[in-house]
């Protein structure tokens, strides 16, 4: 009985030096994860590197490269890629405070008058992963949608869309007024949100090809709101003009090759990004595109249309018509007018406040129907 009591006794002991035991057994295999400083520093790429912004994973090239240097764990300096956030060249994070609670963990701070990032990261495992979240600092941040003004007699006085040229287009400049006020009534563009972090995001109707014709009569339409994702496109300011930046590793589902974009380089566009000119006053701004700018696109355009087969017809609203002859009448003026020109600026205006979505919602089934006819459309052109 002695026996039995003793080692009952014992036994709430024993599992106690086990227990700890384990404990430390599990601290020291979770302390290897940490390096000393001078291991750290160096430089870092290819399956070594992840660099996430505003919690998407960049897509780097072969040879980019970050850099750790630094003797001090409070003031390390890490240096970026060029453009693994958009726009951000020679993007250095000096003052870097290291520390290694049970890996090296990182924070620091890049700020200029236009933008702060922060950064957070850890290496593990002799791999470096990199979170940079920016901050933008500018006016245009907010909700903004197509600014449609008319006078005391209901006649437009500025449409979403217009253009800025010495020439005389009144014919181009009436058609591109109401395509703009056709954009405005189909709630083709509901909202456009630039957002404090560089996330650019819209939301259209995805409804637009059924819609346009009812609009156009001023008949009831039936919107389908869609909202654009995430990290699809991203914008930042620099130098008096607007940049967007497409991701088309999402837009295309990883596959760029996808992307036609004529003139358009794909590695400048995802990278530089798109220029585009604007000015603000009070709520209302004007994003625009030069006649340098639209050239070489307007030039393409014009082959693109002469290359339609005639016969192919464009069904809108239940009416069929030929997609060439109406490229013809309502675009080709404009090209030929652009091409002509000294100044060609097509603008897009916006006045700043959100619109609410009031307008009445199909079934989902329906919702779904109308995208998918949205994305056969695009896919036969």
């Amino acid at each position: 009985f002695n026996m039995k009591k003793i080692l009952l006794s014992a036994l709430p002991v024993l599992c106690a030096a086990l227990l700890m035991t384990a404990c430390d057994d599990d601290d020291n295999a979770t302390a290897n994860y940490s390096v000393p400083l001078d291991e750290a520093v160096g430089s870092y790429t290819g399956d070594k590197l992840q660099i996430n912004v505003g919690g998407q994973s960049v897509l780097l090239l072969s040879g980019e490269t970050a850099q750790i240097s630094g003797s001090d764990a409070n003031q390390l300096t890490i240096s970026i890629p060029d453009y693994a956030v958009p726009g951000e060249t020679g993007l250095t994070f000096t003052d870097v405070k290291m520390t290694t609670p049970l890996f090296n963990v990182f924070e620091g701070t890049s700020s200029n008058a236009s933008r702060d990032i922060t950064l957070s990261g850890e290496l593990r495992d002799g791999r470096l992963t990199l979170n940079l979240t920016p901050t933008y600092k500018s006016d245009i941040i907010g909700v903004w949608n197509l600014n449609l003004e008319t006078d005391d007699f209901g006649t437009a006085t500025l449409t979403p869309i217009s253009i800025e040229t010495e020439q005389d287009i009144s014919g181009s400049q009436f058609i591109v007024q109401i395509l703009g006020v056709l954009l405005k009534g189909s709630m083709a563009v509901v909202n456009i949100d630039f957002q404090a972090d560089g996330n650019l995001t819209a939301t259209y109707n995805s409804n637009l090809l059924n819609d346009m014709m009812p609009a156009l009569s001023n008949d009831t339409i039936h919107p389908v709101f869609v909202h654009s994702p995430l990290n699809a496109i991203k914008w930042y300011v620099k130098d008096d003009a607007l940049y967007l930046v497409p991701n088309l590793n999402l837009m295309l589902k990883n596959d760029p090759s996808k992307a036609q974009l004529g003139p358009l380089d794909p590695g400048t566009i995802t990278t530089v990004g798109i220029p585009l000119y604007f000015k603000k006053e009070g709520d209302k701004m004007t994003v625009y595109v030069s006649k340098e700018q639209t050239a070489p696109v307007f030039g393409l355009l014009s082959t693109v249309i002469s290359m339609i087969d005639p016969s192919f017809e464009l069904s809108l609203g239940g009416s069929s018509l030929p997609l060439r002859s109406l490229l013809e009448a309502l675009v080709k003026p404009l090209i030929d007018a652009a091409l002509a020109a000294e100044r060609f600026d097509l603008c897009l205006n916006l006045v700043a406040g959100a619109i609410p979505e009031e307008a009445p919602q199909p079934s989902e089934e329906a919702s779904a129907a109308a995208v998918k006819r949205l994305e056969a459309f695009i896919a036969q052109q």
